[in-house]
């Protein structure tokens, strides 16, 4: 006969997996909402009560490398669908019990997770720290795409400080590394955040450079989010040097693109940026009509760019 305990354990393993399939899926779809989504939702009861039991029962071996694994069954849907503060409460529980499995390279998982949490939370000191915990464990194992990635990461946290300079430091190892190591994704990331680096400084041409740099690569690697967010990127830039023509150009690009992988935010921003550009060209019918459907469309998704948009949309009108 069948325990309670076991049967208990089989039921975390079960909607582990389940859990384990919905994150693959959310990554793998084209749909809106993604399949992942409706399937984690859908089981959401039972995943996350199977994480209760493995987490009140950790003291157990089997139950202690559930408690190890479990959240990187599905990282991507975690972050998304669990409350930040719930979410760091999990990955605390799994970073303990990873430790004494002695499972590094989960450890060091979770604990880029745990930074990239404290960073949403607004713990800046706490999410570098594990941050350059992930880059000691990520030396060890000889994993230097992790370490690129928490150098990345930390170099985030330095720009959210508006220190741009540390931040510049951190990305330049990332983009070092990545490209040592052949990482191409990795290495467009990093060009990207040296170019928004670049941008808050006010050094226009160095951050265009950055930004085409990352373009390229988006393109050869086919990766369209990148893509709109690098020609997206590259508009503001032809914003903040007076450049219209260039920036309708990028943004036109942008819009285009959003449309065509159903990137909502992105096409609000989009059409935001949109009534930037007709503004500095001297549009303002232009600019009020792209300003008022990117608001509908950044309300529609909760952006909090949303209300900047708005304030923008109020003085187009006040001068028309």
């Amino acid at each position: 006969m069948t325990s309670l305990f076991e049967a208990c354990r089989r039921h975390a393993e079960h909607f582990g997996a389940v859990l384990r399939t919905a994150n693959t899926r959310y990554l793998a779809s084209e749909n809106a909402p993604p399949d992942g989504l409706v399937l984690f939702d859908r089981e959401r009861q039972n995943i996350e009560a199977a994480w209760r039991w493995i987490s009140e029962n950790a003291e157990d071996p089997r139950a202690m490398e559930l408690c190890a694994e479990f959240p990187n069954f599905g990282p991507y849907i975690l972050s998304m669908r669990l409350p930040a503060r719930a979410w760091q409460s999990w990955l605390h529980s799994a970073l303990q019990a990873s430790g004494q499995c002695g499972a590094k390279r989960t450890q060091a998982s979770h604990l880029g997770n745990l930074g990239v949490t404290h960073r949403r939370l607004g713990n800046v000191d706490q999410a570098i720290a594990a941050f350059e915990a992930q880059i000691a464990l990520a030396r060890e194992l000889q994993l230097p795409q992790l370490e690129a990635t928490a150098e990345g990461n930390i170099g985030l946290c330095h720009a959210d400080r508006s220190d741009f300079r540390k931040a510049i430091e951190h990305q330049e190892i990332n983009l070092r590394i990545s490209r040592e190591i052949g990482f191409r994704r990795g290495e467009a990331i990093a060009l990207g955040n040296l170019g928004n680096a670049y941008a808050d400084l006010g050094e226009s041409e160095r951050a265009s450079r950055a930004y085409e740099d990352q373009l390229a690569i988006v393109r050869v690697i086919g990766d369209r989010q990148g893509e709109a967010n690098a020609l997206g990127n590259l508009g503001l830039v032809a914003i903040d040097v007076r450049d219209h023509v260039h920036a309708i150009e990028y943004f036109g690009q942008q819009l285009s693109l959003c449309r065509e992988i159903g990137d909502r935010i992105g096409e609000g921003n989009a059409l935001f940026s949109f009534g930037r550009a007709y503004d500095l060209a001297g549009d303002v019918a232009r600019a009020i009509e792209c300003t008022e459907e990117g608001i509908a469309i950044l309300d529609e998704t909760s952006h909090p760019l949303a209300n900047e948009a708005r304030e923008f949309f109020s003085k187009l009108v006040a001068r028309q």
